[in-house]
C-alpha cells in the first residue's frame, strides 16, 4: 500500500475521531485544570482522601537500555501531561486530549509496541503502559467507562503487568481511553514513576533505574470527600485460545465485571452489589513470547 495513501487514511481517521468526539458531547466536558501537589506532599490538601491506586510493574528487556530508557522516557512526558489532573463532576478523562500526538517533534522517541500481532519499534512506544495503568485506578474509583480497548495479543504470559482484561491500549486517532467522573466530589490524579532499591545483581551496563525490580508506575485517584461507594473488580477468563505454534504464546476470551455497592450508613446492613460496568475482551494467540520464556524473541 503507498505510504501517501496510509498517510491520508490516517488523517481521515483521526478526522473522524475528532469530529465523533465532538458529536457525542465529549470535548465540551474534558478536564484541563491541572493542580500541582505541595512539596514533598502526593496529593493538594483539598483531595485529602484516596479513592483508588494501582502500580504497574514497567517491563525490562534485557541486553535492549536504549529501549528501556525510551520507554521510560515516552512514560515521564505522558505523566508530565496528565499528573495532577483535576476532574470535576461530569468532567472526562481522554488520554489523547492530554497527551499529544506522540511524534518526534513532541520530543517523543521510538519504543516497543504491539502492532498486528508482532512487536515493532515505534515513536511513542510505552505509552499502553500509562493507559493501562490510569484505566485500572479510574475504574476502581468508580468512573463511567465511555471508550477503552485491549491489546490485540497478551505475549507476556504470566508476567504481563496487568490483571487479564484490564488493560487498555491507545492508538493516536485510532483507539482512545476515555472516562467520566459521575461522582458528585471532585477528583484529582496522581501519576508518577517511582524508583525503589535496586536489586543487588542488577548488571553494570544497566542505566540507574533501568532494572526490572526498580521502576513501577504508580497513580493514584483522590477525593474532595470519601467515596460514597465500595468497588470491586472480577476478570474471568472464559476461553483459551491454543498458541499457533510451539513457543507461542496462547490467546485469551476475558470477561471483566465491576460491581459497586453505596456505603450503607449501618455497617450491621450491607447494601447489595450491583454490576455497572461489563465488557469482552479477546486477545488472539500470538507466535512469540515477549521475555523469550519459549523460544520467542525480545526487542
Amino acid at each position: 500500500m503507498p505510504l501517501t495513501w496510509i498517510r491520508a487514511k490516517r488523517q481521515m481517521r483521526i478526522a473522524q475521531a475528532y469530529g465523533r468526539s465532538w458529536l457525542q458531547g465529549h470535548r465540551r466536558h474534558y478536564s484541563r485544570i491541572q493542580i500541582a501537589p505541595p512539596p514533598h506532599h502526593h496529593h493538594p490538601p483539598q483531595f485529602p482522601h484516596c479513592w483508588s491506586q494501582f502500580q504497574t510493574p514497567i517491563p525490562y528487556s534485557p541486553n535492549a537500555p536504549e529501549t528501556n530508557q525510551n520507554r521510560r522516557h515516552n512514560v515521564q512526558l505522558a505523566c508530565d501531561r496528565i499528573q495532577g489532573l483535576q476532574l470535576q463532576p461530569g468532567q472526562i478523562f481522554s488520554f489523547w486530549h492530554r497527551v499529544p500526538r506522540p511524534t518526534v517533534a513532541q520530543g517523543f522517541r521510538a519504543g516497543p509496541a504491539f502492532r498486528r500481532g508482532q512487536i515493532v519499534q515505534e515513536v511513542g512506544g510505552g505509552l499502553c503502559l500509562v493507559s493501562t495503568n490510569l484505566f485500572n485506578s479510574l475504574l476502581g474509583a468508580g468512573c463511567q467507562v465511555l471508550e477503552r480497548h485491549n491489546h490485540s495479543i497478551d505475549p507476556y504470559g504470566d508476567r504481563r503487568f496487568f490483571p487479564q482484561g484490564q488493560d487498555a491500549t491507545v492508538y493516536y486517532g485510532y483507539k482512545d481511553l476515555v472516562l467520566r467522573n459521575t461522582s458528585p466530589s471532585s477528583l484529582w490524579i496522581g501519576l508518577a514513576i517511582r524508583v525503589n532499591s535496586p536489586e543487588p545483581n542488577r548488571g553494570e551496563d544497566d542505566g540507574p533505574g533501568d532494572h526490572p525490580e526498580t521502576l513501577a508506575l504508580v497513580s493514584q485517584i483522590w477525593g474532595s470527600a470519601p467515596p460514597s461507594h465500595e468497588v470491586r473488580i472480577v476478570s474471568q477468563v472464559e476461553e483459551e485460545l491454543p498458541a499457533p505454534e510451539p513457543g507461542g504464546m496462547p490467546g485469551w476470551r476475558v470477561s471483566t465485571r465491576r460491581q459497586i455497592r453505596c456505603r450503607s450508613p449501618r455497617d450491621d446492613t450491607p447494601n447489595p452489589w450491583h454490576t455497572d460496568y461489563e465488557t469482552q475482551s479477546l486477545y488472539q494467540p500470538c507466535g512469540f513470547s515477549y521475555y523469550g520464556e519459549t523460544g520467542g524473541t525480545d526487542p
